[in-house]
């Protein structure tokens, strides 16, 4: 175990394990309902002639299809893993320059980001059917009217989501009130409107759904 910490907390694996560590604080903070999970997330479902730069690597690799939130927390699982595999069996060699030590160190961190890369794609493309379902969404016009539980912080004119059941279903969805309201988590709303540039719902109290 203690060969294990040393390991994961020295270079290069503490980088990955950094990395790790902010992931998973990040889907920590997302399943507790203080971050949205787009938060991180941009579009990369685009066709490559469309896209340039990192976005169009992207869809080289094969990385898209699914939030790439979702896309970095599988790669940087698997680097992790790799690098501190690699790192504990390269121990075995011994160099006795340091210089040559950190030149080793640092070729393991790029190939086992680099070997994450394939493993990544291959892993996220069962998942792609199931992301364009979902992404699809229900008919936004059976949702108008439905009532809904704010799952953030809270819902204001800038960011927040909303949770609302449709034929037995928890549907989890993006929500904005007027720059003149803002509601807190746990509180009750009621859906009046879809921005489609947006893709956001507009919610407003149950008080002045009423009225």
């Amino acid at each position: 175990m203690e060969h294990f910490l040393i390991n994961i907390t020295s270079y290069p694996t503490v980088i990955y394990t950094t990395l790790l560590l902010i992931i998973l604080l990040f889907w920590l903070l997302t399943v507790i309902g203080l971050f949205e999970m787009d938060v991180l997330d941009i579009d990369i479902d685009l066709d490559t002639s469309e896209v340039g730069g990192a976005l169009g690597v992207l869809v080289t690799l094969g990385l898209t299809g699914v939030p790439f939130t979702l896309v970095l927390s599988i790669l940087i699982l698997y680097s992790w893993t790799l690098c501190s595999i690699i790192t504990s069996l390269s121990g075995i060699i011994y160099l006795d320059s340091n210089f040559l030590t950190f030149l080793l160190n640092t070729f393991i961190l790029f190939v086992t980001g680099a070997i994450s890369i394939p493993l990544t794609a291959k892993t996220i493309t069962p998942l792609r059917p199931l992301f364009r379902s979902i992404n699809q969404g229900p008919t936004q016009e059976t949702l108008m009217g439905k009532r809904a539980r704010v799952r953030t912080t809270k819902i204001d004119n800038i960011s927040g989501q909303v949770e609302c059941s449709r034929d037995g279903a928890s549907l989890i969805l993006n929500a904005r009130a007027d720059g003149t309201h803002q509601y807190i988590y746990g509180e009750t709303v009621v859906i009046i409107d879809f921005l489609e540039i947006d893709n956001v719902y507009v919610v407003v109290s149950e008080q002045q759904f009423n009225q």
